[in-house]
């Protein structure tokens, strides 16, 4: 698990990690090292070497923490950099290579990751084949994709990073395991392994094989397979390529097919080893009753001795802690993403172990260390209707089937966390894949309008928008708030396009839908009624302004208790709108109420706050109160530069504004 308890971040999905790395002073100079590159190339994998011992430990060192890296050196330089970069996580192995066994025997005992000092080229092949080969088996010290929910506000939620990753993982693995594979999706991915693994000889043999024999039944064989699939699938769910996950999705698809066909059929303890740093230690200690979600298909034994062993024979390092996970499983709990007994795919072991689907979410209910020094971790599977996981995921299940994620959620929330590129690249991926007549092609166009809005691409997203709006008269009720979300939408472009006539119509005909969905007096009715009144500003129309903003004051005023801040935002509206009619003192009554509000309702340094001050300010200034209007500007700026930049417009404006009227009220102008 280890470093992928951290929040997982986008990296260069194309940066190439060699898997094997050769330092030797001679090793691009000696005919039989020539010999032996060449030989490891075409047998186990891609090979990067080194003659310096510096340049060698800067590249392993610039590796992401969730790689992992075999080092081969010679004798020579042994001694030089294995105690520098022995604790390094990027470290899975090293193999000394050279010509005198006996004299490095002693010296490398302290080292674990010291795996074997070989003398022949096809040693050194077979041990490090013979390695890879129990790798998925002993994933001990391999990146398990993790992410961790830490709060259960929808605020504070928004503002986690950590949360965002459980929330993006979760739903492009929903994503995933909800849209059905493309048939040419494996002959790409068959297409992009020749080409990543070209001058491997024995791996282009298995593509071949793969490109031949793969049927669905065998997914999980080459799931547990040391092969070109179990690299490049772990390495696209660690890294969240989305274009490499797409083209798997028959085989995640498959695999969790094959769970189907082995289910576990009664309540399960399952075991999983790990080697984990302090910090994650102290990270899980922090999350007790938090929510985990595991981004990959996730292996565990039945047998917790046999993960011991596991956990005694794995590579290690002094800042590394051992950590044995405990996971209760009820079968009757969870269905969309089921688990079951896998059988292995060789002699290595024997023990039945147990494969939980992508994406399955547990609950940490309790980490304590014996006195041997072992971390135990224990998890549950959570159930499908997790009363957490309902408030997490509320916003995005489908109207007419709550227990369903939708599948459009995922470019949904790529908009919110600003990746629009990426979220219009998945919008754009499911018009293309969908049937001509779902219904969800509607909002993906509407999606599009919005993502395109945001870049200020105005035309196209009206074009986009009106297409949807267009599908969605056709498809939904009359009174359907989805058509009335649509006309808003157009009504924002032709606001920002500085067409109020149409904005005005289209703003409209959203109160006309809201009206007829909600009835006269939803919060809904106001929030169009604020709409309404917003152009007649623009268009200084403020008498129209006034009716529509009192109108949005009466119905929150009837729903809305003194503590929420919606009803100060109405009295500031009003205070503005009295402001510029020139009735200051209906004006100060309502700035004074919205501010009342606001301060009970947000906190102290929220801008709203600052705007209210400043409309005060405004009014003081009107009145020739520069003393007054001082004193509330002076609370602006304090607020402005605590919560935006000091090359944000707000805060220079205010505070050109403050040097300009300071020396009048300083000549007692009051």
């Amino acid at each position: 698990m280890g470093a992928a308890l951290k929040p997982i971040r986008q990296i260069d999905n194309n940066a190439n990690v060699y898997p094997l790395i050769w330092l030797d002073y001679t090793v691009n100079r000696s005919r039989q090292h020539i010999n032996d590159q060449k030989l490891i190339r075409s047998t186990i994998d891609h090979l990067k070497t080194f003659e310096n011992a510096n340049k060698c430990e800067l590249y392993i060192r610039s590796i992401s923490k969730d790689e992992r890296v075999i080092l081969i050196v010679s004798d020579k330089l042994a001694r030089d950099i294995i105690p520098r970069i022995h604790a390094l996580r990027q470290v899975s192995s090293i193999y000394i290579y050279c010509l005198d066994k006996s004299i490095n025997e002693q010296w490398i005992k302290q080292y674990k990751k010291v795996k074997d000092i070989v003398t022949q080229p096809n040693q050194l092949i077979d041990r490090i084949r013979l390695e890879r080969s129990r790798r998925t088996q002993n994933q001990t010290n391999e990146i398990l994709p993790t992410s961790i929910f830490q709060t259960n506000t929808y605020y504070e939620q928004s503002n986690n990073n950590f949360n965002n990753d459980f929330i993006y993982s979760q739903l492009l693995i929903d994503a995933l395991l909800q849209l059905r594979p493309m048939k040419n999706e494996r002959n790409k991915l068959i297409l992009l392994c020749k080409e990543r693994y070209k001058d491997v000889h024995s791996e282009l043999r298995l593509i071949q094989e793969f490109e031949k024999n793969y049927t669905s039944d065998k997914a999980i064989y080459w799931y547990m397979k040391d092969s070109f699939i179990y690299q490049i699938f772990n390495k696209a769910l660690r890294t969240q390529n989305i274009d490499l996950l797409f083209l798997f999705r028959f085989f995640i698809h498959d695999i969790r097919q094959g769970i189907l066909q082995n289910p576990c059929m009664s309540p399960i303890r399952v075991y999983r080893s790990q080697l984990m740093t302090k910090v994650e230690i102290n990270l899980l200690e922090n999350s007790i009753g938090r929510l985990i979600s595991i981004n990959s298909f996730f292996s565990t034994y039945i047998h917790r001795e046999f993960v011991l062993m596991i956990l005694n024979q794995s590579s290690s390092s002094n800042d590394l802690e051992q950590v044995v996970f405990e996971i209760d499983a009820n079968p009757e709990l969870n269905s969309t993403k089921p688990f079951g007994f896998i059988r292995p795919n060789n002699c290595f072991q024997q023990i039945e172990e147990v494969l939980f689907t992508l994406g399955s979410t547990f609950r940490l209910t309790k980490i304590h260390r014996q006195s041997n020094g072992l971390w135990i971790v224990q998890l549950s599977l959570c159930q499908d209707n997790d009363e957490q996981m309902n408030k997490i995921f509320q916003s995005f299940k489908e109207t007419d089937n709550h227990n369903k994620i939708h599948v459009i959620s995922f470019g949904n929330f790529l908009t919110k966390l600003g990746r629009l590129d990426q979220a219009e690249k998945f919008l754009t991926r499911l018009l293309h894949e969908l049937p001509n007549n779902h219904k969800i092609i509607a909002d993906c166009y509407y999606e599009l309008g919005c993502i395109e809005m945001k870049k200020n691409v105005y035309d196209y997203s009206l074009n986009l928008h009106r297409k949807s709006l267009e599908m969605k008269l056709k498809i939904l009720q009359d009174n359907d708030l989805s058509i009335a979300d649509s006309y808003n939408s157009i009504a924002q472009i032709y606001m920002r396009k500085s067409d109020y006539k149409q904005a005005f119509l289209s703003y409209y005909q959203g109160l006309i839908i809201t009206i007829q969905a909600n009835g006269e007096d939803h919060l809904n009715v106001a929030v169009c009624y604020t709409n309404l009144a917003g152009i007649c500003q623009k268009q200084d129309d403020y008498a129209g302004a006034l009716e529509y903003y009192q109108r949005a004051l009466n119905i929150r005023q009837q729903h809305l208790s003194i503590d929420q801040s919606d009803l100060g935002v109405s009295h500031n509206n009003i205070a503005i709108i009295y402001s510029c009619l020139g009735l200051c003192d209906l004006a100060l009554e309502h700035y004074h109420m919205s501010l009342r509000i606001l301060q009970n309702t947000l906190p102290p340094l929220h801008p709203e706050i600052a705007v209210c001050y400043c409309g005060l300010g405004l009014v003081y200034e009107q009145k020739g109160q520069l003393k007054r209007a001082l004193s509330c500007y002076d609370k602006t700026v304090i607020i402005y530069r605590q919560a935006l930049s000091s090359t944000h417009p707000h805060v220079i404006q205010i505070e050109a504004h403050i040097k300009k009227i300071s020396p009048k009220q300083n000549n007692n102008v009051v």
